[in-house]
């Protein structure tokens, strides 16, 4: 497991981490934790495995951008945890194995998921926010098992907008 922690609240941070590895028949997963507190934070992660990623992020901040890229056979698990103004959030999971995201987001952000390939599509997310937010999935399976569970709040001003396709 790789894990980043970073408490600086007066400098940009940027966090990239590109963990391609083929770990094919090794028992464990691989796994990164990042938690950040900061103004303007950018996190990039790719996770390319056959035997199963994991990638939580915890923002604590003003302008958040994250992405998540997992591909391969094994099973993907994204986690991400915002509370911050403008947070835009970007993951993709694609290939075999079964697909899980979980995004929890207070404030002014889009959040765009995307998993496709065969085995098992499930996204929970929980939106707030006194701004406009969108939040975009498609979920794209051979085998048609995709479900998705959604809350949110919608604030004094400004638009909510949820987009689902599942095909």
């Amino acid at each position: 497991m790789l894990s980043l922690i970073s408490r600086s609240l007066t400098s940009t941070i940027l966090f990239m981490l590109i963990a391609k590895c083929s770990l094919t028949g090794m028992a464990h997963a691989e796994s990164v934790d990042v938690d950040i507190d900061g103004d303007s934070n950018n996190i990039f992660i790719e996770q390319a495995i056959s035997s199963g990623s994991y990638a939580l992020a915890i923002v604590i901040g003003d302008s958040n951008d994250i992405n998540m890229i997992q591909t391969g056979t094994g099973n993907k698990t994204a986690i991400v945890d915002i509370n911050g103004n403008n947070a835009n959030v970007n993951i993709n999971q694609k290939d075999g194995g079964s697909h899980y995201t979980y995004i929890d987001i207070d404030g002014q952000h889009d959040a765009n998921i995307l998993q496709e390939g065969s085995g098992s599509h499930s996204v929970n997310v929980s939106l707030y926010g006194t701004g406009s937010w969108n939040f975009n999935l498609n979920q794209s399976s051979s085998s048609r098992n995709s479900s998705w569970n959604g809350s949110g709040n919608c604030g004094g001003y400004g638009t909510c907008n949820y987009y689902v396709n599942q095909y």
